[in-house]
């Protein structure tokens, strides 16, 4: 893997755990119904809490996630027709795209009730944001690293069949048995993809089993 890449997947796990560090430390903190007094006058006194602050934080980051994952990633063309991305890889990006939609609404919706005058004791929704948000990460890193690079190598293998503009320019002729190996490997290839696909359709039915040995051997 690329040193390029590895920064790329590193600097968004470290703003994932960012993310999710401030989601649970709002949870940590925020105000309780133990921690609610009633004044002499019977009105209700709720003690302040950083929640609110912490909770927008993590929305924040969540977000600053999301678009550096899209930008390095090449997320935002995932959903057009890129021969190098799979189906599965798609989908991880799709479930990437909304676990952190999902989790920013969490996170937001917690910072409001933790200002409001009705503190939910244990609702954990501020570390259901946290989770959703660490997911989102997973997802996207996961969804990138899947696409199908095999394919790639196979279809710039392609064009040097017969022969390429490079040896017709250098006036080169490639030896018989490297013509074997370029057929080959993108038979290979193609076989591999197919066989992938076709356990795909098993999984309609609820055979699971198929698809892991397939992915495994791709």
């Amino acid at each position: 893997m690329e040193r390029k890449v590895v920064g790329h997947c590193i600097f968004a796990i470290v703003l994932g755990i960012i993310a999710a560090a401030m989601g649970f430390a709002a949870e940590a903190t925020k105000a309780k119904k133990s921690d609610t007094r009633i004044g002499d006058d019977q009105s209700c006194d709720f003690p302040s809490s950083p929640a609110l602050a912490l909770g927008i934080v993590a929305a924040v980051f969540t977000i600053i996630t999301r678009i550096y994952i899209s930008v390095s990633f090449g997320e935002a063309g995932c959903c057009r027709t890129d021969p190098n991305t799979t189906s599965f890889s798609k989908l991880l990006f799709v479930l990437s795209r909304v676990t952190s939609v999902i989790a920013v609404v969490l996170l937001l919706t917690a910072a409001v009730l933790s200002k409001s005058r009705l503190p939910v004791d244990r609702s954990g929704i501020f570390a259901a944001g946290a989770i959703l948000a660490l997911s989102g990460v997973a997802f996207g890193i996961t969804a990138y690293l899947c696409r199908d690079i095999l394919f790639t190598i196979a279809r710039a293998t392609s064009y040097a069949i017969p022969d390429s503009a490079v040896e017709r320019l250098l006036n080169y002729k490639v030896p018989l048995r490297v013509q074997y190996i370029r057929v080959l490997f993108c038979e290979i290839t193609r076989i591999l993809n197919d066989s992938l696909a076709s356990t795909t359709d098993a999984l309609d039915v609820g055979a699971s089993t198929p698809f892991p040995w397939a992915l495994k051997e791709r």
